[in-house]
């Protein structure tokens, strides 16, 4: 992994005792959604209902993504009810002119945005939708991680589910990301690997802290970890 550049005046609200836990426990469920199985109990990690919600989002298709959600009609909408601004993609196959679906849960600060299918002129991407989860942190949340702190978090987590998951950066800025097609490691788990990922075809994902606002995005299974990380590259 390349060196991470890292902007010290940039922070991540969070509370000290909870954020390990919150990470972690939002990676296990993430990879148990993916098929990942894990090998150890996190179950005194799940602390953070919103979260969890937020990780299952992109694998309901159609529906609506969490608990209290509201449909909306647009993007604006959305913002206006929650009262903060939701970074997302401005790309070929992700972009405000081909969103198909924007669901918000006001009491627990989450947004939900499904975009339409990919189309043939998005070069190398073609296949699929995109869909994003967003969620700032909580009011009470008043500790603060610098970048390195957590890229740290990251890389544990990611060292803790496998091959299937990686850590990168945008800029400053740590993204993990989770492969889509995979052969599998049960038969070669690496060091610190807290159980085994089968052979499996997932949507690729990014998770990554932009503006202190936390986004999980989630793209078409045949897409590289860079393909990912192009997407989640354009973010603002």
């Amino acid at each position: 992994m390349p060196d991470v550049p890292v902007n010290r005046d940039r922070k991540y609200p969070r509370d000290s005792k909870a954020v390990t836990g919150r990470l972690l426990f939002s990676l296990c469920l993430a990879a148990f959604l993916l098929g990942f199985s894990i090998a150890r109990d996190h179950g005194g990690l799940a602390d953070s209902p919103r979260r969890s919600q937020a990780l299952g989002a992109a694998q309901i298709t159609g529906e609506a993504p969490f608990m209290e959600a509201s449909r909306m009609p647009n993007v604006a909408s959305a913002e206006s009810a929650l009262g903060w601004h939701i970074p997302r993609p401005d790309f070929c196959g992700a972009n405000d002119d081909i969103v198909s679906d924007v669901y918000v849960s006001v009491p627990n600060g989450q947004a939900f945005i499904r975009y339409a299918e990919i189309a043939e002129g998005c070069a190398g991407f073609a296949g699929g939708h995109v869909e994003l989860v967003a969620s700032p942190p909580l009011p009470d949340e008043a500790f603060v991680l610098t970048p390195s702190e957590v890229l740290a978090e990251f890389e544990r987590g990611a060292a803790a589910m496998g091959a299937i998951a990686s850590v990168s950066s945008i800029g400053d800025l740590p993204v993990l990301l989770v492969s889509g097609h995979y052969s599998g490691d049960c038969d070669r788990p690496l060091p610190g690997q807290e159980g085994c990922s089968p052979p499996q075809s997932n949507r690729a994902a990014a998770r990554a802290f932009f503006d202190g606002v936390e986004v999980e995005l989630y793209g078409a299974p045949e897409w590289s970890a860079i393909q990912i990380l192009t997407l989640a590259g354009t973010v603002s």
